[in-house]
């Protein structure tokens, strides 16, 4: 296991991104996947994924799966992907919907029509040299994209970093901005094509 899985392993063993005062949170990946948080993020994901005939999707870095407690993928081929064993375990204790779920800490993603990287890229470095990386492997935005860029019709990148993630895609990366509120704080969705069947929303 990776110094990385490591890491992810003891904040959803110890509960660290869980807020004390709730009973019973929704999600122990965070606020940012609350439910109530995410309510226009939910929104815009189910119009892309319906305006763009969307059927296949990988969700890499997936979490618990709280954030989608009242989501439907009804008729959509769902893998859910995350580096903590106790991330997947709580979703499948979470989720009641038939999806697949994966405990990997890999780079190599099987094709879909479409990747979600929800909250990932925050915590990963850039490219190679600017840093020494984490333990014997580097978590780097740059390699990823490059190897998954042409597996998907469309990448949805959201994260809250405004300016400092997107230096690191690939030139052949294209993409649309978006800002979206979670529960008054902004993120940023990056949507990237390789299809000419996009709609902007």
């Amino acid at each position: 296991m990776s110094l990385f899985s490591k890491i992810f392993e003891n904040i959803y063993q110890k509960k660290i991104w869980t807020d004390p005062n709730l009973k019973n949170p929704p999600s122990y990946s965070g606020p940012g996947s609350y439910p109530r948080n995410a309510e226009v993020y939910l929104k815009f994901l189910k119009l892309f994924i319906d305006q763009n005939n969307i059927t296949s999707v990988v969700d890499y870095g997936c979490g618990d799966l709280g954030l989608y407690n009242n989501f439907s993928w009804t008729n959509i081929n769902y893998l859910g992907i995350d580096v903590s064993s106790e991330a997947i375990r709580l979703a499948k204790l979470l989720c009641k919907q038939k999806v697949k779920l994966l405990c990997q800490d890999t780079f190599d993603l099987p094709p879909a029509d479409l990747l979600i990287v929800k909250d990932v890229f925050g915590h990963w470095e850039g490219k190679k040299n600017d840093v020494v990386g984490l333990g014997d492997k580097l978590y780097l935005i740059s390699d990823f994209l490059e190897k998954n860029i042409n597996k998907f019709k469309f990448i949805l990148i959201c994260d809250g970093i405004e300016g400092i993630i997107e230096k690191y895609f690939p030139i052949n990366f294209k993409f649309k901005k978006y800002y979206v509120d979670f529960s008054n704080k902004k993120k940023i969705l990056y949507f990237s094509k390789r299809s000419s069947e996009y709609h902007p929303i």
